[in-house]
């Protein structure tokens, strides 16, 4: 038989052994975990979003350069033409 000890809802069965019987607190526990795993996704998620944003952002900045480039050289080749 479960004995109550000096801290509610922990009960001791033998020598060494103790339960916790309190429920709601498990119930405190699982949600805190479950609200910490969901906040550690949206974390790895962010910082997902944040390196495809960036490579995006290199990509464009080449294909914009690129471009400026191939524009640039057509200038000078009408320039050449014209002169």
């Amino acid at each position: 038989m479960a004995k109550k000890t000096a801290i509610p809802g922990i009960y001791k069965v033998t020598e060494g052994v103790l339960i916790n019987k309190d429920n709601e607190a498990l119930r405190a526990y699982k949600a805190r975990k479950n609200k910490d795993r969901q906040i550690e996704h949206v974390q790895e998620e962010v910082i997902t979003l944040k390196s495809e944003l960036t490579e995006i952002k290199s990509l464009l900045l080449e294909l914009l350069g690129k471009k400026w480039i191939s524009i640039f050289m057509m200038i000078v080749i009408i320039s050449i033409r014209i002169i």
